[in-house]
């Protein structure tokens, strides 16, 4: 499901003796990719709050096959390059408060401030790009295969 919200929600399972308490759960939903509320709360410091933080924007992603599906199905990955993706300009948006399924794309004319966001995003995207260095391209076929050596074992090796 790549980085779609509904592709990435799933239970998880936390220890932290003296803070968590043992055998509780919690049905919010959390997220382990957005770890910078969690590291401003540990440092004692605090989140800023003039952010909305319920949309997800998507840049690229993959020719999902079957078309129409939401995943690539009948492969065992999704090709992260050339003709396997789509670049969306401008990148689609959703609101995920409204919409964690992210079926509906958002549009000027459906979302009032459409325009506005775009620009903000527009301009963080240009600023971010001013900070990197080219890197060597890392998503091609041989930096996609399956490495089963790097694949979380929970039994004795080989049977994980």
């Amino acid at each position: 499901m790549g980085g779609w919200e509904g592709g990435i929600c799933m239970p998880g399972i936390f220890r932290w003796p003296g803070l968590l308490l043992a055998g509780r759960v919690i049905g919010e939903p959390t997220s382990l990719m957005d770890v910078f509320p969690t590291v401003v709360q540990l440092v004692g410091g605090e989140v800023p709050q003039d952010r909305r933080n319920n949309a997800e924007l998507h840049f690229v992603m993959p020719v999902f096959q079957p078309e129409g599906a939401g995943a690539c199905y009948g492969r065992k990955v999704c090709l992260c390059f050339g003709e396997k993706v789509v670049h969306h300009d401008p990148p689609l948006l959703f609101d995920l408060s409204r919409d964690p399924s992210e079926t509906h794309i958002l549009t000027p004319a459906s979302e009032p401030v459409f325009y506005q966001v775009m620009e903000r995003v527009q301009q963080a995207v240009r600023e971010h790009q001013r900070t990197l260095s080219p890197v060597p391209l890392q998503l091609d076929r041989l930096g996609n295969i399956w490495r089963p050596w790097l694949q979380p074992c929970c039994g004795p090796f080989p049977l994980c």
